[in-house]
């Protein structure tokens, strides 16, 4: 009796366990979207929602986009933030919360799996390139069930949004912001003294300038194509950033990855003439010559920039490499600097001055006729913090004692700060 017991018991089990398989490997119904959020213009994000839920039979009819980190607003003007509606028969009501970090979307048409996406288009008040988006999608109206991404790391999304785009010598162009106030303005010369100014010179390049809070401390960096169409990797910049604690720390290096910060140098004034310190690269003339035993033959004539007094040393730009120079007026024809061609015989006392051209390799540059010659505002760093008088950072760090700054700080006002960028840096308060 006790084995058919047995017996009995056993053949039970296999058939519970018969009956109990196939619902424990039947799939779980699913319920995924897909999306993708991107910024074709300035201002601008388009994020565009599928249903792709496997099952077929899971709905989406409402949705919530939330900006989790970037100090983004949203633009609630409902000509600006909209749906598109790709579907005729898509309706929906778009509701920006009063934070304007959120936007909502309900009463649209159920969104069924293979059904083409919606399409919303939101406008901001602010740009970055940090500007992250949190996601929740569900079956009812802000109710019901909730979709998950199709891909588990897709949240939160992260989009780089233009601010606009500036051309050659625009002046104290706003910078757009519902938090700060800042203005900026382009060099009519690039960095090499090339003239911007003028049909087919310019390329009106797009711009970033991304604000953000670290340990307490506002940081800001400021940012624009150098390859490819619609950029120019030699352009020059100023910034006047109204904020308090002011910025006075600077950093370009590494060139991936956080910046390392320094006490901002202060820039430099043109050597001669009645220009400020703000002033952005220009050129002092062009080369009629290049090297001839150690000298330079200069046409100043048209320069915008006046050089100073003979035997007066100075630094100049000459393509990519910076040289130390000084106006020889004994070494031209006669006595009075006039050279072979025509113009000023210049002594060049240095050369791959600062650690130039950038990045290396510090050989000279091919001095040739025509070339301009620039002044410029970037100063050599000291070999002590101008502030605290520490030792600077070793060149591992990754800056050097008479490194040439990329950024310097042209002035400080009660709430202001003026600096100078032509190395893709960050400014960050104290």
């Amino acid at each position: 009796m006790n084995s058919l017991r047995r017996v009995f018991c056993f053949s039970m089990a296999i058939m519970i366990a018969a009956f109990a398989l196939p619902g424990l490997a039947a799939p779980q119904n699913t319920k995924q979207y897909s999306l993708a959020m991107t910024s074709p213009a300035e201002l601008k994000v388009v994020a565009t929602l599928t249903n792709v839920s496997p099952d077929g039979n899971s709905n989406i009819s409402s949705y919530k986009f939330t900006i989790t980190s970037g100090n983004a607003k949203i633009n609630p003007d409902p000509t600006k933030t909209k749906l598109t509606q790709q579907d005729p028969r898509k309706v929906g009501v778009v509701t920006v919360d009063a934070s304007q970090t959120s936007v909502t979307v309900t009463g649209i048409q159920p969104l069924k799996p293979g059904q083409p996406a919606v399409i919303l288009t939101i406008a901001l008040f602010d740009c970055g390139s940090d500007i992250k988006w949190d996601a929740i999608v569900w079956t009812g109206q802000t109710s019901g069930q909730t979709f998950a991404p199709d891909t588990p790391s897709l949240l939160p999304i992260t989009t780089s949004v233009t601010c606009g785009t500036i051309a050659c010598a625009a002046t104290d162009v706003p910078v757009p912001s519902s938090f700060y106030t800042a203005t900026v303005t382009r060099g009519a010369y690039d960095k090499d003294g090339i003239n911007t100014v003028g049909a087919g010179l310019c390329e009106t390049v797009p711009y970033t300038v991304t604000v953000q809070t670290v340990l307490s401390k506002k940081q800001q960096h400021f940012e624009w194509p150098v390859l490819g169409a619609g950029s120019d990797e030699r352009a020059a910049f100023k910034y006047v950033v109204n904020a308090t604690p002011l910025f006075k720390q600077v950093g370009w290096l590494p060139i991936t990855g956080s910046a390392t910060f320094i006490s901002g140098p202060r820039c430099l004034a043109p050597p001669a003439g009645p220009q400020t310190m703000g002033v952005l690269p220009a050129p002092y003339g062009a080369l009629l010559a290049g090297l001839v035993g150690s000298y330079i033959e200069v046409n100043t004539t048209g320069g915008v920039v006046a050089r100073p007094a003979a035997l007066t040393q100075f630094d100049v730009v000459i393509g990519t490499e910076r040289l130390t120079v000084h106006y020889d007026s004994t070494a031209g024809i006669g006595a009075d600097g006039v050279g072979p061609n025509g113009g000023e015989l210049w002594f060049v006392d240095a050369r791959n001055v600062g650690m130039t051209p950038v990045g290396g390799p510090y050989t000279p540059t091919t001095l040739t006729p025509g070339d301009p010659v620039v002044y410029t505002p970037l100063p050599l760093l000291p070999g002590v913090d101008p502030v605290t008088l520490a030792p600077l950072p070793t060149p591992a760090s990754p800056y050097a004692i008479n490194m040439q700054a990329q950024m310097c700080i042209v002035e400080f006002g009660a709430t202001s700060t003026t600096y100078i960028d032509i190395g893709d840096g960050w400014a960050s308060q104290p």
